[in-house]
């Protein structure tokens, strides 16, 4: 390389010639120590989360993660007074909003897997209805401050956590349903959602090492409208991206609701009374390549009408799949 090019151009350089999980876990260790460089290093790039002794590791990264996040930005008390606010007698409303998310808007480039969930959420949405945000109108809806679009614009903060942050302030501020874009339904609503004023997919999945122990799901959040839990979680993103210019681990809303559940009583049994759900939410996800048969396709469907796709991972879309017969 050139002596003379500024440090920004030189780390460019440099890092284009290494794989991204590597940087980030460089970059990790530059901003928050070298410990957590290490332990993102070891759970991303190592261990990738697989085997029994990667998800022990997943598991002790994340207890570090949440630790760093109480000393920084939980206040309990805090916290015990917004819980107060909770009224228990408001519930999930079935004219309430589906909100679902997609930052460049729904066009002809789309995945198809994401138009296809899309339409299954109108098929089976009954009263509600359906918003799909993007870029151009997020601001029609709930202000964000200035800070967030311009760590967004330069890339500190990624577009999944920018998710994260709207949709714990439209839950709050609206109430409704989230779904993330890869949520697709073969069936209505259960009636379980609207006896509530807090749902989620409690499918007790991962209990052994994932942050959430299977107990809620970040991409299916329901809620009654000012439910206080939503407005602590939206103070805390925006707390930390304020003060932070990189992300400590992916799952950072999930550590944020994992402090909460351990530490005050009224959330611990919102999310407890939730009824387990969707224990197959990632099958049909696991099966998409399987040969589709009828008989396969209702027994996916039989345990749940919810089901977590990906856009991501590579599909054979011959048309004996189950990932063709969906699209």
């Amino acid at each position: 390389f050139n002596i003379r090019e500024d440090k920004t151009v030189y780390m460019k350089k440099i890092y284009g010639i290494i794989p991204k999980k590597l940087v980030n876990s460089f970059q990790i260790g530059h901003y928050f120590g070298f410990k957590f460089g290490i332990l993102d290093f070891f759970d991303s790039v190592i261990f990738k989360h697989r085997g029994r002794i990667g998800k022990k590791f997943e598991h002790y990264r994340y207890e570090k993660v949440k630790q760093y996040l109480k000393k920084r930005y939980m206040k309990i008390d805090i916290l015990e007074n917004q819980m107060k606010q909770l009224k228990k007698e408001s519930k999930i409303l079935m004219q309430s909003y589906i909100w679902i998310f997609w930052w460049q808007g729904i066009s002809e480039d789309t995945p198809d897997i994401v138009k296809q969930v899309i339409k299954s959420i109108e098929r089976y949405k009954g009263n509600h209805e359906i918003v799909i945000l993007n870029k151009e109108n997020i601001s029609k809806y709930i202000q964000i401050p200035q800070f967030v679009y311009e760590k967004l614009k330069s890339g500190i903060i990624s577009i999944p956590h920018f998710a994260d942050i709207i949709r714990t302030k439209l839950l709050y501020e609206y109430g409704g349903i989230w779904m993330d874009a890869t949520l697709y339904m073969t069936d209505t609503f259960s009636n379980d959602i609207y006896n509530n004023y807090f749902y989620t997919i409690n499918h007790t999945q991962r209990a052994d090492y994932h942050v959430c122990k299977g107990k809620w799901s970040t991409f299916f959040l329901a809620s009654a409208k000012g439910n206080p839990f939503f407005l602590y979680l939206t103070d805390m993103q925006l707390k930390y991206w304020k003060y932070e210019n990189k992300a400590i681990c992916y799952l950072i809303i999930d550590c944020f609701i994992a402090l909460a559940y351990e530490n005050n009583a009224s959330v611990k049994n919102m999310i407890d009374s939730v009824p387990i759900n969707h224990v197959n939410v990632f099958e049909m996800q696991k099966e998409s390549n399987s040969l589709y048969t009828r008989e396969k396709y209702i027994g996916l469907c039989k345990n749940g009408y919810l089901h977590k796709l990906t856009y991501k991972r590579k599909n054979d879309n011959s048309e004996q799949t189950i990932y063709n017969y969906i699209l």
